[in-house]
């Protein structure tokens, strides 16, 4: 069912704390998350499956963190691609999102560069669906979400900020 659709009679549930839940659960695991993709997928599945079996009806892939800022080239492709496939194929008929956490202007790279490269490793791999979350600020956003449709019309953007102390 395509989201717009699906959107204009039903509220769209999101899975939650993918980072906490983790922990929690896999206290001996990894440091980061993120890279559970690669190590222990399965782990991440079942995260994935437990927040659908509770109702939610749209997943984030694991990659919230993963950015060129953190993790070198290789490795961002390694854990978004991973990311994407293990949340692809837990989904059911849950909606998968791309999940990209928040970029900060760094002297490395422009914050639009580094989402428009990590929105064309996700739209690569067949991604429709796109949440940019808990942003502080909005440097590169809109760039990266024109970069997003101009590839793909019917890509579904979402944005979330973030309260910060300043009360931004």
């Amino acid at each position: 069912m395509d989201i717009r659709t699906y959107l204009q009679d039903d509220i769209l549930l999101f899975d939650g704390a993918m980072g906490t839940w983790y922990a929690r659960r896999f206290p001996h695991g990894e440091a980061r998350c993120e890279r559970a993709n690669v190590t222990e997928p399965g782990d991440i599945a079942a995260i994935h499956r437990a927040y659908i079996e509770a109702g939610s009806r749209a997943i984030k892939t694991n990659t919230f963190g993963v950015n060129c800022l953190t993790f070198t080239e290789e490795e961002t492709e390694k854990l978004l691609r991973a990311g994407y496939e293990i949340a692809a194929e837990a989904a059911g008929d849950a909606f998968v999102f791309a999940d990209i956490g928040p970029v900060e202007p760094a002297d490395e790279r422009d914050p639009a560069e580094e989402y428009i490269f990590l929105a064309d490793v996700f739209l690569a791999l067949g991604a429709k669906h796109f949440l940019f979350e808990s942003n502080g600020r909005d440097d590169g956003l809109h760039r990266a979400a024109a970069h997003i449709k101009s590839r793909d019309l019917e890509a579904f953007v979402l944005v979330s900020f973030a309260a910060q102390p300043d009360g931004f």
